[in-house]
């Protein structure tokens, strides 16, 4: 999965896929190489893996027996209870609103873009053709992770929701969201 912008994969482990800041990525990065220094010869009271005076495992997964300061080793916790808040999934969804006695018509909640302008698209399936298309922007929710928006659209939700999906573009990052029929509602 990528990251939202100003975060990167820490990588302390083939396949760690966590985002996390640059400078925690490059600490990692130091800490593997440093490893072997930081364990106690001929082990300890935790095994073989034991760590000298001032050091504890870091523990981003439960066998990482990588020897760091206790500051990183809450670092990484901290990374790991907000791994889900720094993944760019842009995630939409549909629910309707109506305008007067008009109605109802699309509206498009979405959340984990990166901040700034997205452009979002109401298509029809079976020719791709733009039925609506607005930029809105991508800003702080409270409750809601990474840069979150709602958009109401000016087109009447059709009695066949299958025939039609919501698009978005991440402008920062260049990449799609995926398509998303009118028939899926917000849970």
């Amino acid at each position: 999965m990528p990251c939202l912008i100003g975060y990167v994969w820490r990588q302390a482990y083939h396949g760690d896929y966590v985002c996390v800041t640059p400078a925690t990525r490059a600490q990692a990065a130091a800490d593997d190489a440093a490893a072997n220094s930081r364990i106690q010869q001929g082990g300890g009271a935790y095994g073989p893996y034991t760590c000298v005076q001032g050091y504890v495992w870091r523990q981003v997964v439960p066998d990482d027996y990588t020897c760091v300061t206790p500051a990183v080793r809450s670092q990484a916790a901290d990374d790991n209870s907000q791994a889900a808040s720094r993944v760019a999934l842009l995630h939409l969804c549909v629910t309707t609103w109506s305008q007067g006695s008009s109605g109802p018509y699309i509206q498009v909640d979405a959340y984990l873009f990166n901040f700034g302008p997205v452009l979002l698209e109401v298509r029809r399936t079976s020719d791709g053709a733009v039925l609506w298309s607005q930029q809105v922007t991508a800003t702080s929710y409270s409750g809601l992770s990474g840069g979150a928006f709602y958009a109401q659209t000016q087109v009447l939700k059709p009695a066949s929701a299958t025939d039609y999906y919501v698009t978005a573009l991440d402008i920062a990052s260049g990449r799609w969201s995926s398509q998303v029929p009118l028939s899926n509602y917000c849970v």
